[in-house]
């Protein structure tokens, strides 16, 4: 996969060797095997004899092909800046620089994505502990934000996740994902898109 960049499906086509006596891979082989499951004979000696063909084998008679393969690329990290409230009387915790976990960044991080970890329940009681992913910071708020779940700071200094809901007067509401009030006609002085979110 590293050495042939394209979808499961595209490597699957490459393997695949036409007419009576050729052999047929699908996508579902592909993510059986990327999982652990070791492919049967012919499957196996076709994997070896595209490697070969794209140069990332020296040596076809090792036993162990792996050990020939090129190594991944590092997976990008990101910082856990803090713990974030979902709930309305939450707020943020602060790490020191010194404290910052790092996490594998989710599909699309760019270098200011950030992370924070959720604590109270208004988002469900399954996403205490998830990790919450942004990075485009607005302040004042834009109208793409709006209807959006986002990480929102509001003047009183209280850092949350909310869904933002403009409400008659104009002004802002926070809805939670759950039967918790919202929070009604709050002062929010900067939010950001949650563009990600994950389990521990």
């Amino acid at each position: 996969m590293e050495a042939l960049p394209g979808t499961q499906t595209q490597l699957a086509s490459r393997l695949t060797l036409p007419g009576k006596s050729g052999i047929k891979i699908t996508q579902p082989q592909i993510s059986r095997w990327i999982k652990g499951q070791e492919p049967e004979r012919p499957a196996y000696d076709r994997i070896v004899q595209v490697a070969v063909q794209l140069h990332v084998l020296s040596d076809v008679r090792s036993e162990d092909v792996a050990s020939d393969l090129p190594s991944p690329p590092a997976k990008r990290k990101v910082k856990v800046k803090g713990y974030v409230g979902a709930g309305a009387e939450a707020h943020y915790y602060a790490l020191a620089d010194e404290d910052f976990e790092e996490v594998e960044a989710p599909l699309g991080a760019t270098d200011q994505t950030i992370a924070v970890e959720i604590k109270g329940t208004s988002f469900g009681p399954l996403m205490e502990s998830w990790l919450v992913f942004y990075d485009d910071i607005h302040s004042p708020i834009t109208e793409a934000l709006i209807g959006k779940v986002c990480v929102v700071g509001l003047s009183d200094d209280r850092i949350l996740i909310k869904k933002i809901v403009r409400n008659r007067n104009g002004g802002f509401d926070l809805h939670s994902n759950s039967n918790e009030d919202p929070l009604l006609d709050v002062d929010i002085e900067w939010a950001a898109k949650v563009t990600d979110m994950r389990p521990r």
